[in-house]
């Protein structure tokens, strides 16, 4: 997406209230206080906005008529930008309906993590279930991608033969063979998945089959382990509580899609 498509998109997105006016009829007053070629702004509106702007800028202090006015320059300029992303391409429309249903989504995951917090019980037994003898284990990883399973079991097999992984993926040229180097990663921090396989590795070690990823398929090459103290529970509570939070939003996800009535064609 270019800068220019960027631009309308942001103009049209944090405008969308206006041009949902029509479908919001059960929770928008339709008791405008300002026309605006045949489109209005309620009063409801303007109190909302007033609301976010003095949670945004505390400091800055608006009058109605100054927040009314901003109101009304973003509804001209969001309807430019109907206007320019209608022309370019109808299915604009779709895409920006898709942003708001993200937007939903997010503000969704918002309420559900203040009604679920992670409570510091669980964070501390993660934190002891990852650092159980007060130390952590770090690989630094080669991560060698391709589309081609084929080409990743040829790369595995020039790997059993002793080819330097780095020089290896230079040699084969545009191949769309990727390779993805790691820092030092604890291996607790891994996605689950990976776990089992890195922990059967010593340094100069590589997985021996193809493994799916995100490019197709790949084979880890271990560089180098270490061992080091583990770090402080303060240290790293806000990751343990974000892996945390994700795991419960898959639970809850999965949830969500047995509770719900979806047909595919």
């Amino acid at each position: 997406m270019n800068k220019n498509s960027l631009y309308w998109y942001l103009i049209i997105f944090i405008s969308l209230s206006s041009c949902q006016n029509q479908d919001a009829g059960n929770t928008v007053s339709k008791d405008y206080i300002v026309k605006i070629n045949e489109r209005g702004i309620t009063q409801q509106e303007l109190d909302i906005y007033k609301m976010d702007m003095a949670n945004k800028q505390p400091q800055q202090h608006y009058s109605d008529a100054e927040l009314l006015d901003q109101l009304i320059q973003t509804d001209l300029w969001a309807t430019q930008a109907r206007n320019k992303l209608l022309q370019d391409n109808p299915d604009n429309f779709i895409r920006v309906k898709q942003m708001t249903e993200q937007y939903y989504a997010a503000k969704a995951k918002q309420n559900f993590h203040s009604i679920n917090p992670i409570d510091l019980k669980k964070i501390k037994a993660e934190y002891y279930r990852r650092y159980p003898e007060g130390s952590s284990s770090q690989v630094k990883l080669l991560f060698i991608e391709n589309p081609n399973r084929d080409k990743i079991v040829k790369i595995i097999h020039s790997l059993k033969m002793g080819a330097n992984p780095r020089k290896l993926v230079g040699l084969m040229g545009n191949t769309n063979t990727q390779l993805e180097e790691s820092v030092w990663q604890d291996i607790t921090t891994l996605a689950p998945d990976l776990v089992n396989e890195i922990r059967l590795l010593e340094d100069n070690q590589f997985t021996q089959e193809p493994l799916n990823s995100k490019n197709g398929w790949r084979v880890i090459f271990q560089e180098d382990s270490r061992i080091v103290p583990a770090p402080k529970l303060n240290e790293v509570r806000a990751n343990i509580t974000a892996d945390l939070m994700q795991q419960k939003n898959a639970v809850h996800t999965q949830v969500l899609l047995l509770e719900a009535d979806i047909s595919r064609k």
